[in-house]
C-alpha cells in the first residue's frame, strides 16, 4: 500500500527524478520474489542475505538521489515537497527495519561462554 501512495504521489507532483528509484526498487523486489517462489517449492536459496542487503543499499541510494531534488527544490522552488517528505520517512523506517532485521537475524553474537 505504501508503494501504491508514493507511486501515486511522485505521479501527482510530476517528480520524474523519482523513476531511478522505483526502477531500482523493481530490480530488488525481482530478486526479492524469487527467493519467495523458491521457498515455497523447498529450494535452498543461497543469496537470501544478500537480497536484505541489497534492500539497505537500496533505501541508502533513495536518499543519495534525493540530493539533487533538494537542490532544485531549495534552488528553484520545484513542486512536491509533500510527496519528497512522505518517501523520506516511509524510506528511513523501511531503512531503520531492514538494518535492524539484518542485524538480528545475520550478525547474531554467540551467547555462550567458554
Amino acid at each position: 500500500m505504501i508503494s501504491i501512495l508514493n507511486s501515486f504521489s511522485f505521479s501527482f507532483h510530476r517528480l520524474t527524478y523519482a523513476s531511478i528509484g522505483m526502477m531500482f526498487n523493481t530490480f530488488v523486489h525481482i530478486f526479492m520474489y524469487w527467493y519467495y517462489f523458491c521457498a515455497t517449492l523447498k529450494i535452498n536459496v543461497w543469496f537470501k542475505r544478500y537480497i536484505t542487503k541489497l534492500q539497505i543499499v537500496q533505501f541508502i541510494t533513495s536518499f543519495v538521489l534525493s540530493v539533487p531534488y533538494l537542490y532544485y527544490h531549495f534552488q528553484h522552488g520545484c513542486v512536491g515537497m509533500e510527496a519528497y517528505i512522505f518517501s523520506f520517512f516511509t524510506n528511513a523506517s523501511f531503512l531503520l527495519l531492514f538494518i535492524n532485521f539484518n542485524n538480528k537475524t545475520y550478525h547474531k553474537k554467540d551467547t555462550k561462554k567458554e
